[in-house]
Order: structure tokens, then C-alpha cells, then sequence
């Protein structure tokens, strides 16, 4: 079984470039769109954590901040950089995180909408990546697209462990 890690910004809520400091402190506070019931249906086949770079929020207020948007029940657990020290996408913060997890990396499946972070950084650290692009920007040559987090209902269970180096998948996990 997976276990899926989201990006915050932008994945699960909407990052309002109008709006500074702890996002809990901001006059909007939405989530994207179809994150409850995508959350809501993935929740009870996978556990699901928020992984996030921003620099504003600490682990509590991310998760008051959950709370305002009805995310909150279906996380289980919260990584910022401010508790980790380290940035998304380098082998810092992902070993901090399998750590806690105590699982291996292949069975991680990280979400989110930074090709470079998010995706990028996923799969140098061996991690299945999954590019969160709602705008049908992104080259779907180059990275494992979905465009609505209503996707990932069917996509996760048809997902396979791949050994990023060598490019070989092994069977379903």
C-alpha cells in the first residue's frame, strides 16, 4: 500500500499571491478544487500527509489553517521545513520523513505542483511523483500528470514502484 504525501500551496489549498505571513492569518482561505472529496475518498484506503516549503507556517498553524479549509481529517501528519529545517526536494527532508514514517521509499507517492521540488525532488530521492497541473501546462512526456485531484482515485491503485535510476518497475505495491 502507498502512502501519499501532498504538497500544501497550490495542491491541496490555494496559495493567493495577494497574501502574506502564516496563511491561517489571511482574509481567504480555500481549498483547490475537488481537494475535500479527493481527500475524503483517498483517506480511507491510504494514509495521507502534507508536505510544504513554506517558510511562514509552523506545524500548528498549518494544521489550524487545515481546519479553516476542512482538510484537517483526512492528514495525518504534517512535514514543514520550519520542523524539518530542510528544503523540499533534497534527501534531507525526505529521509526525515520515511524516517518518521518508517516506511520505504517505495511506497511514497509524493503530489504536488513544482516540477522542480515536488516532482523532481521526489524522484531523485527514488520517491513516485505525481505533477499536480490543473492548467494543462506541463509536458506529459516528461513527468506523470494528473490535472484534478480527482484522478488519483484511479491512478494511485494502477501506479507501480519504479527504480528511478534504472528506469525497471516492479510489480504493483
Amino acid at each position: 500500500m502507498f502512502t501519499l504525501l501532498f504538497d500544501w500551496g497550490n495542491t491541496l489549498m490555494i496559495d493567493y499571491p495577494d497574501e502574506a505571513g502564516p496563511m491561517y492569518t489571511w482574509k481567504k482561505i480555500s481549498p483547490v478544487r475537488h481537494a475535500r472529496e479527493a481527500l475524503a475518498a483517498l483517506h480511507k484506503k491510504y494514509p495521507c500527509y502534507l508536505a510544504t516549503n513554506a517558510k511562514d507556517s509552523s506545524k500548528h498553524e498549518i494544521q489550524t489553517a487545515l481546519e479553516m479549509a476542512g482538510l484537517h481529517r483526512y492528514i495525518s501528519g504534517i512535514f514543514c521545513f520550519k520542523e524539518i529545517g530542510y528544503e523540499k526536494g533534497s534527501r534531507e527532508y525526505f529521509d526525515c520523513i520515511l524516517n518518521e514514517l518508517k516506511i520505504d521509499k517505495g511506497r511514497l507517492v509524493m503530489i504536488g505542483d513544482d516540477p522542480e521540488k515536488d516532482y523532481a525532488g521526489a524522484e531523485r530521492n527514488g520517491i513516485a511523483a505525481l505533477l499536480y497541473d490543473p492548467e494543462e501546462k506541463a509536458d506529459t512526456r516528461r513527468y506523470r500528470v494528473i490535472h484534478d485531484l480527482m484522478e488519483l482515485e484511479k491512478v494511485i491503485p494502477g501506479m507501480t514502484h519504479v527504480h528511478w535510476r534504472s528506469g525497471q518497475e516492479s510489480e504493483n505495491l
